[in-house]
């Protein structure tokens, strides 16, 4: 049996507004609880800010676990962070 769906224009509306309530400093701030709760919880955390808005680099800068895991890239040279990203990672494995 096949089922069909169908919306009225009004659900598409208000499932949009859930998403239009939260503001950028509600998510900035819901970020931070989110990465400093898994620094506490001991994972260690690789941001990379890929052509980011300042404001957005601010955030992910903070949520990484140091200075060294936290990359700012552009263009191509996204596969160098994931390049370096991968390479720190197996050298956790090797030392645990």
């Amino acid at each position: 049996m096949r089922y069909q769906m169908h919306y009225k224009a009004s659900d598409y509306y208000d499932w949009i507004d859930v998403y239009d309530d939260i503001r950028p400093n509600s998510k900035n701030w819901r970020s931070h609880a989110i990465c400093d709760a898994a620094k506490d919880a001991g994972i260690v955390v690789y941001t990379i800010s890929f052509e980011a808005p300042s404001n957005g680099k601010a955030v992910l800068m903070d949520c990484a676990s140091s200075d060294s895991h936290y990359f700012d890239v552009k263009g191509l040279e996204i596969r160098d962070a994931f390049a370096a990203i991968a390479s720190s990672i197996r050298k956790l494995r090797l030392t645990q």
